[in-house]
């Protein structure tokens, strides 16, 4: 009974200090011997997180960062924004880790979610690989998307395999499909923009209890483009969205329109409304999706609780000739020389059938990297040359009246 005494009293005098989350710094231009410190910060992302703790968040200075990020649990990534932060992986895919927020970057890859729910925010999403989503969310994964612009693949997200994301406000522009649900998932899609030139904006497969409200739904007017498709779902909740540009919405939706939205400009990816817009509190009147003023939902990226959105404002106006560009363009590979891969980067003015192919000195072609319809924007291609003895190769970017080659070496 003593001794017993003795430990209770020991514990109560002595305190248990857990360590503080604390920020670790990382810029482009810094030398190899930082500490992590502001103003000492490391040189490379996988150094931040590989010194960080549980709790911790990796900041990311303005500069671009070519490496293949390994994300870890329970430490989160924050960048300068996205038209600062620009993350060049040589792989398709960057792995998401749980419990952390990943926030204000550029990426030019997939973001995959498997069995794990992070917090997506305040990204601009280019898919390096035309048939990789944006974002692939499997396995019963709870993302957080949220403020996003994904754009570049045949799909804008992909669910599958029991998922319930809180995908909301963001701007979705796909070639097929907005957003692919399929095998159990229960998502809800809220005050999104999503675009598809093809297809169908939304598609439900077996996606019991999803719920689509407040957003736009966009297709093309040159295409015939479905609303949304539901196959095999129950408890749906399809309302107060508007459907522009599609041949159809859904069945039993209720509160929906199909009218102009009256973006301020579309082209220029500036979607607040103009006066008299038919989509300015016009969505759910349950209070809980009020604006952030209390007024009644706006349709769209803009309206609801979580509205203030600055990377539209910000990050995509500030690369708009980036993700529209004015020209067809084929840049420069990088690294170059190289071993064993390199990236590729062009950009299309307008939406078209593209090949990106390689061949060798003689004319000979080793590898199709591309082949397929693309939208508007600029496009990521990663090529890699393990099977392939140095010299140098030429890469072309055909794309029906605009063809250019250009060279580069590989060095082993």
């Amino acid at each position: 009974m003593k001794l017993f005494s003795l430990l209770i009293v020991t514990f109560l005098t002595y305190q248990i200090v857990l360590p503080q989350p604390k920020n670790v710094y990382v810029s482009s231009g810094a030398g190899l011997g930082g500490n992590g410190a502001f103003n000492n910060p490391f040189k490379t992302i996988n150094q931040g997180l590989s010194s960080a703790l549980f709790g911790d968040t990796v900041h990311v200075m303005e500069g671009n960062y070519y490496e293949n990020i390994k994300m870890v649990k329970g430490i989160s990534l924050i960048g300068d924004g996205p038209d600062k932060c620009i993350i060049n992986d040589s792989l398709p895919e960057l792995k998401a880790a749980d419990s952390c927020i990943i926030k204000g970057f550029t990426f030019n890859q997939t973001i995959t979610c498997v069995g794990v729910s992070p917090e997506i925010i305040d990204n601009i999403i280019h898919t390096a690989v035309g048939y990789l989503p944006g974002i692939r969310i499997m396995s019963n994964s709870s993302p957080v998307v949220l403020k996003n612009y994904i754009t570049g693949g045949e799909v804008g997200i992909t669910l599958q395999s029991g998922c319930n994301p809180l995908i909301a406000n963001n701007i979705i522009s796909a070639a097929l499909m907005g957003i692919q649900s399929s095998m159990h998932c229960k998502s809800q899609i809220i005050n999104n923009v999503i675009i598809a030139a093809k297809g169908s904006v939304v598609n439900l497969m077996f996606s019991d209890s999803t719920i689509i409200e407040n957003n736009i739904l966009s297709g093309s007017p040159n295409d015939s483009v479905k609303g949304i498709l539901v196959s095999n779902s129950t408890g749906v909740v399809i309302s107060y969205n508007d459907f522009w540009n599609t041949i159809e919405t859904s069945p039993d939706s209720s509160g929906n329109m199909s009218v102009d939205p009256l973006f301020i400009n579309y082209d220029s990816f500036d979607y607040h409304y103009s006066s008299g817009s038919p989509c300015i509190n016009a969505g759910n009147p349950n209070s809980i999706y009020n604006n952030r003023d209390g007024s009644r939902n706006d349709l769209g990226i803009y309206g609801g609780p979580y509205g203030s959105f600055d990377i539209i404002t910000t990050g995509i106006k500030n690369k708009t000739e980036n993700i529209r560009p004015k020209d067809f363009v084929l840049e420069q590979n990088y690294p170059n020389p190289f071993n064993p891969s390199t990236i590729i980067q062009y950009q299309l003015p307008a939406s078209c059938k593209v090949m990106l192919k390689v061949c060798d000195i003689l004319g000979r072609e080793i590898a199709t990297l591309v082949s397929e319809w693309q939208t508007v924007g600029i496009k990521t291609v990663t090529f890699n040359s393990k099977n392939l003895t140095s010299g140098i190769y030429f890469y072309t970017l055909s794309t029906g009246n605009f063809t250019i080659t250009k060279k580069m070496m590989i060095l082993k």
